[in-house]
């Protein structure tokens, strides 16, 4: 039985004793997509160059350059770039590492509300504002002292993220009241996930509109209605955009043959893999192969 474990995302993000890992991400052209997914960790990502959008579960946020999004942990998310060439970092960890041993005023009144999903599930940082501009500098502090890896980085890093919060809880970021709409699409969002864990699982054999709708209880023209109100996608568009991401993935092995990896991501015909492929990527599967092999990346 597959279940919400399956969008949750097991990669390690740093060490038990110290749970914060740094990504970054540069794309010249198509290539970053993140789909949905969610983590026991908080994350805050930057971007440096283009743009990208993040639905954070029914929100959707456009970040440009120069700002930064604050994603709570446990929430479910996904994101593409706009334009390229893009770059961007992520600082993903565990809320537990600020956190001391014996409960103080900062755990029980700021942190532990934080780690229950009691504050807001994101925060744009537009950078526009004095404090907003100490926060987005904080985090490119925090890369760089953990790039350096100097004596004592780690309790930089955590002083960064006590002075980082520190100006969320002033400005009103922590926490909120749950309003009745909030716990309605509280509802409409663990429907959700029910389907994209059953996508998740399935991708790589015919899926129908029936067989997502009868995951919710749901006939298929409400579903389809549904599911493009909370994704901004038909349950199609959401299907062969994942397809073809694991695709492009598969491709990255130069020995693959397309036919092969396109019966393998779920598509029967193969004149129709080669369309969707470029429809989304702006290139047909040979040529990104290529591509790859000409940057050395292909294997």
């Amino acid at each position: 039985m597959i279940d919400k474990e399956t969008l949750k995302d097991k990669v390690p993000h740093g060490t038990v004793m110290f749970p914060l890992r740094i990504w970054t991400h540069e794309f010249e052209k198509y290539g970053h997509l993140c789909n949905y997914h969610w983590h026991d960790e908080a994350e805050f990502v930057c971007v440096k160059k283009g743009s990208c959008v993040f639905q954070v579960e029914t929100d959707y946020v456009t970040i440009e350059k120069g700002q930064g999004l604050f994603i709570n942990s446990g929430i479910l998310h996904s994101d593409y770039s706009l334009e390229y060439p893009y770059s961007s970092f992520s600082i993903v960890f565990h809320m537990s590492m600020l956190s001391s041993a014996i409960p103080d005023v900062c755990t029980t009144k700021y942190l532990t509300p934080l780690l229950q999903n009691q504050g807001k599930a994101f925060y744009l940082i537009k950078g526009e504002l004095d404090w907003e501009k100490r926060v987005l500098g904080h985090l490119e502090k925090i890369v760089q002292v953990c790039n350096d890896k100097d004596n004592g980085y780690e309790l930089f890093t955590k002083s960064y993220l006590f002075s980082i919060f520190a100006e969320l809880v002033s400005n009103g970021f922590l926490l909120q009241e749950q309003s009745r709409q909030e716990a309605r699409d509280q509802v409409k969002i663990e429907k959700l996930k029910k389907v994209l864990t059953y996508i998740c699982g399935h991708y790589q054999r015919k899926i129908t509109i029936k067989d997502m709708a009868d995951r919710i209880n749901m006939s298929p023209y409400h579903f389809i209605r549904f599911f493009k109100s909370l994704t901004g996608k038909t349950p199609i568009e959401y299907l062969n955009q994942y397809r073809i991401h694991q695709a492009a993935r598969l491709l990255q092995n130069g020995n693959r043959r397309i036919l092969d990896v396109a019966l393998e991501v779920g598509f029967e015909n193969i004149s129709y893999f080669i369309r969707t492929f470029k429809k989304y990527t702006r290139n047909t599967p040979s040529e990104y192969q290529n591509q790859l092999k000409n940057k050395g990346l292909g294997k």
